[in-house]
């Protein structure tokens, strides 16, 4: 009995850099970013362990970081080459908050594998989307809330290149007043036939024509998202809130194939009208083959 207890008190004294790596990989792949960054100096055998690239193909806690870090665009440049050359230059999925002129162009130069990419609140122009957009035809989910300097052109640059594209998200400030966003739903229409999912808050639509386009030609859409948006009435020329079931009825579609998620009718405080539960930020497991092990992440 005392033997077993100093074996196991032993144990618990033993020395981090002496696990073996395989341990030690699998303990620092649910470390935050910026620990992770901070194990590189604690020594040397804990710096060999995290050159392996399966630790940092998923580099989502950029997201929290790029979200807290300020406006300096160039500390973010950095920090991502840093990443980049950590992960092989192969990262599958990025968040980051506030890309720009800097930064998107070194994103996209490193895209090869890359599927998800989420860039809120970035400044980004059609321009430069419609240089770097050929580089992101591997991506499966897109998500380009916020970016104001974005119009219909580059959406319909991003449709033509990103023929795999699956999932597209587009959120706007509330309070921005400008163009309507028709134009936009209309170039998702015309190129990004093969959405499964598309989730549009905040816009403002002249009519119910240009998102009844998407229902029509996206046919393997099985989740539109229009909460927060509306369109012009014709009759009493004021901004009213889609209703799901005018929408299947205009569209011909049925519930049965797509959940259409927007505000219900004659209620005061706009209670969401769900068909059934789809996507609602799941958990998705994704094999790694270069790691040989499973991961969790959000899609």
């Amino acid at each position: 009995m005392e033997q077993e207890s100093k074996s196991n008190s032993d144990m618990l004294r033993r020395p981090w850099d002496a696990l073996p790596p395989e341990l030690l990989a699998l303990i620092f792949s649910y470390c935050p970013l910026q620990a992770k960054l901070l194990i590189l100096s604690v020594c040397r055998s804990w710096n060999r362990v995290m050159d392996s690239p399966c630790l940092w193909q998923d580099i989502e806690d950029t997201l929290e970081w790029s979200k807290k870090r300020g406006p300096d665009e160039t500390t973010l440049s950095h920090m991502l080459r840093r990443l980049f050359h950590l992960c092989s230059h192969s990262p599958k999925t990025l968040l980051v908050y506030g890309v720009g002129p800097l930064t998107f162009p070194l994103i996209t130069s490193c895209a090869e594998n890359l599927t998800t990419l989420k860039i809120p609140w970035s400044v980004i122009t059609n321009e430069m989307v419609f240089q770097e957009a050929r580089k992101l035809s591997n991506l499966r989910f897109l998500d380009l809330s916020y970016c104001h300097q974005i119009e219909a052109p580059a959406i319909e640059a991003i449709g033509r290149h990103c023929r795999l594209l699956t999932g597209f998200r587009r959120f706007v400030k509330s309070d921005v007043i400008g163009d309507y966003h028709d134009a936009e739903a209309l170039a998702i229409a015309a190129t990004m036939h093969e959405l499964k999912s598309l989730e549009l808050h905040f816009l403002k639509f002249v009519s119910r024509e240009s998102v009844l386009r998407v229902l029509s030609n996206c046919t393997k859409l099985d989740y539109l998202d229009l909460r927060l948006s509306c369109f012009l009435h014709s009759k009493t020329k004021s901004l009213v809130s889609f209703d799901s079931m005018s929408l299947y009825i205009l569209s011909g579609r049925s519930s049965k194939d797509i959940c259409i998620q927007c505000y219900a009718r004659k209620c005061s405080k706009a209670s969401i009208v769900l068909k059934r539960i789809y996507r609602k930020e799941p958990l998705r497991c994704v094999y790694l083959p270069s790691c040989g092990r499973e991961k969790l992440y959000r899609v």
